[in-house]
């Protein structure tokens, strides 16, 4: 064979070998393993050029080995060696170390950590290497340079695919769990994406909304929603709107816009986070409403009406006359206590109903505290005022309230009444209308009380400030006075037991009654000091007086104050007496204002031994049913009813009623004001057990 068919055969072996290395390569663009490729590589390389070995091999610079062969190459492109060069002395190191005759080293890719290098070895014998396997050698490194740089851009291009299908999976898995919803809308408005909360929040499932208007679901009147134009705006923008639920109705969604911006740094799309604010929307217009406006009822409050007293007032000074109306349930407090606070409520509900029907459209109605409601009359004379006063307190009256079929209440209200004409502050109008209003209780409730000025006040104060200092001398100085009247009993003349009533000598030596000073005690806190002396006091008397029974009162702010209910108990208890010599005297008015309190002091004090007497009786609740909670001995009917009983026979059926209700509860009955004869006859045949009065007894300041 001749050499140059024999080099003919060489070339066309390489030919075949860069054919089939080339298809190799191209294989790694469709994602082949680089391990694969290098071997299959290297076989090639090894059958065609006949050496014993053939390995790529990647260097990193961070080896000994990289500088000594950076070095060589930085020389040549490619490193050769053989056994028989003694002038090369790192070449017979080499071939120490790894055994071979000859090698060929030729760099390939590089990259920022090493290199990579086709190393070719001969063991057997040496071989020296023709240009041709060089410029073979030379291909075939290039063809590893493209193969090796797409495996590597494809790994990384695998990592990032990846990379960026995890942060996308997490970016999903924050989506899907946040509580607000998000929205990934085109610059037209399409719905692109909206994750699961959708569905809890508005109803409608994600694949409900995906691919549909935005604007389907936003109510109407909110269309100036534009989403090509907040795209536009290339800023995040923050608006509220209304979002319809799948069941129809709206819900407030304060909405986030945030576009997204391209390449080109414009707006192409947006993404929107919707959050539901519909419940604190409510709170927001609840705290509004309450800012003016009375919880139970719906009418206005006290702030609001002491604003819209401000501004009367104004209107007055210009000659604009009003009138302003304070009105009061009478023994409110007893049907919370007998029937329980929802029934109070609705009590309060009922009245206001019957209050509206007398207003016209520029009056207004305010409720200023538990049971007390103004009523401001704009434009208003006084006549007027005084017409529709009267006219609340008597149809009020005559009204029924039913708390349910079978429970009826009648309810009273006492007014205090002012006109505004301008002289005085707003906050004086009110304080005026309030001292009307407690003047008609203080005088028997079921009262309008008009106050015009305030002279008369200024006048009454200093008047009471007086009493009140004879009040606390008296306690200082002990000079005050036990008077005692017999309670007799009607069916043999004999007298059951006495009364103490108190009188109060001034520093002129003269008696002052109780209803001179008694009013303002109270009015001034000072009732349970005074009760505490006249418990001494009389406790001193039955000491000295050992076949009396003594009564004595308790007023309604003394039931208030524990401590005298235990003073008293434990001075009962010291005295060594029989405790069935005293008992206690509280009037209806101050029972049924704090029932809780009256039953307390009457078990405590009939455990001890003691005795009671609802005094009063019949002038303040209309109802009997309270009599359930306070178990006394007895009933002291009030002498209103019993003064006019020889010309009064509707008073005659009201006194009756009374003794029968009394006996039905297995109590006793004592008739006040008798002062004659003749009424203490009628008292006998209607049943009465005792009466009390001039005819019977005066008060003495001592029992003979």
């Amino acid at each position: 064979m001749s050499s140059e068919h024999f080099n003919n055969q060489i070339i066309e072996s390489q030919l075949a070998c860069l054919y089939a290395i080339n298809r190799l390569v191209d294989t790694i663009m469709h994602g082949d393993n680089q391990k694969k490729l290098f071997e299959n590589i290297t076989n090639l390389i090894k059958d065609t050029l006949g050496v014993d070995s053939v390995r790529i091999v990647f260097i990193d610079f961070k080896r000994p080995l990289a500088n000594i062969i950076r070095n060589k190459l930085h020389k040549n492109l490619w490193i050769e060696s053989h056994l028989d060069i003694p002038s090369d002395k790192w070449a017979k190191l080499f071939h120490g170390w790894f055994k071979v005759k000859s090698f060929l080293w030729y760099p390939l890719y590089k990259n920022m950590g090493g290199f990579y290098l086709l190393t070719l070895y001969q063991i057997s014998q040496r071989r020296t290497w023709s240009n041709d396997d060089l410029v073979f050698l030379h291909i075939v490194a290039k063809c590893l340079e493209i193969a090796i740089h797409t495996s590597n851009l494809q790994n990384k291009y695998q990592q990032t695919e990846e990379a960026l299908r995890e942060k996308e999976a997490s970016l999903r898995q924050i989506t899907d769990n946040m509580p607000d919803i998000i929205f990934k809308i085109s610059a037209e408005g399409i719905i692109q994406y909206v994750n699961p909360v959708v569905q809890d929040i508005l109803g409608f499932s994600p694949r409900e909304m995906i691919g549909k208007s935005l604007y389907r679901f936003i109510s109407r009147d909110d269309s100036k929603l534009r989403i090509s134009e907040r795209v536009k705006l290339n800023s995040v923008t923050k608006e509220s709107y209304r979002y319809q639920h799948a069941n129809g109705h709206y819900l407030w969604l304060d909405s986030v816009i945030m576009p997204i911006i391209n390449e080109t740094g414009r707006g192409f799309k947006c993404i929107i986070i919707a959050r539901d604010i519909t419940d604190h929307l409510l709170i927001e217009e609840q705290l509004q409403f309450l800012s003016t406006n009375d919880s139970l009822t719906g009418i206005y409050n006290r702030s609001f009406m002491e604003k819209a007293l401000k501004r009367t007032v104004a209107k007055a000074k210009r000659g604009n006359k009003s009138a302003l109306l304070v009105i009061d349930v009478d023994n409110f407090k007893l049907v919370n206590d007998t029937f329980a606070h929802a029934f109070g409520d609705r009590v309060l509900v009922f009245l206001v109903s019957l209050l509206k029907n007398y207003m016209r459209e520029e009056d207004l109605l305010a409720r200023l505290s538990g049971d007390e409601f103004a009523l401001l009359l704009e434009g208003s004379s006084l006549e007027e005022a005084k017409q529709i006063a009267e006219k609340i307190r008597g149809d009020i009256y005559d009204q029924e309230f039913y708390l349910d079929k079978e429970i009826a209440i009648n309810l009273t209200v006492s007014i205090g009444a002012v006109l505004i004409d301008g002289k005085l502050s707003y906050q004086k109008v009110l304080s005026l209308a309030g001292i009307g209003l407690n003047t008609a209780k203080n005088t028997g409730r079921n009262k309008v009380v008009f106050v015009e000025s305030d002279e008369g006040i200024i006048a009454s104060y200093t008047e009471k400030n007086q009493i009140v200092s004879l009040i606390k001398n008296a306690l200082r100085e002990n000079r005050f006075i036990l008077f005692f009247q017999p309670i007799i009993r009607i069916a043999n003349g004999s007298v059951n037991h006495y009364e103490s009533l108190i009188r109060l000598q001034d520093h002129n030596g003269e008696l002052m009654l109780p209803h001179t000073f008694i009013p303002v005690a109270e009015q001034f806190g000072l009732m349970p000091q005074i009760d505490r002396w006249v418990f001494g006091a009389a406790l001193q008397f039955l000491q000295a007086n050992p076949h009396i029974k003594l009564f004595m009162n308790i007023s309604g702010q003394s039931l208030g104050d524990k401590d005298l209910l235990l003073d008293i108990t434990r001075g009962i208890l010291e005295s060594g007496m029989n405790p069935a010599r005293i008992g206690f005297e509280i009037t209806e008015t101050a029972a049924v204002k704090d029932l809780v309190q009256a039953e307390c002091w009457i078990n405590q004090l009939k455990d001890v031994g003691c005795s009671f007497a609802l005094d009063d009786f019949g002038s303040g609740f209309s109802s009997f049913s309270y009599l359930r909670f306070l178990p006394v001995d007895y009933l002291k009917i009030d002498g209103s009813f019993v003064r006019n009983l020889e010309k009064d026979h509707v008073l005659r059926s009201l006194v009756q009623a009374i003794s029968s209700v009394a006996n039905s509860l297995g109590k006793e009955t004592i008739a006040e004001f008798v002062e004659n004869e003749s009424i203490l006859k009628i008292l006998a045949n209607l049943g009465i057990s005792y009466g009390q009065g001039y005819h019977l007894g005066k008060p003495v300041p001592y029992i003979a």
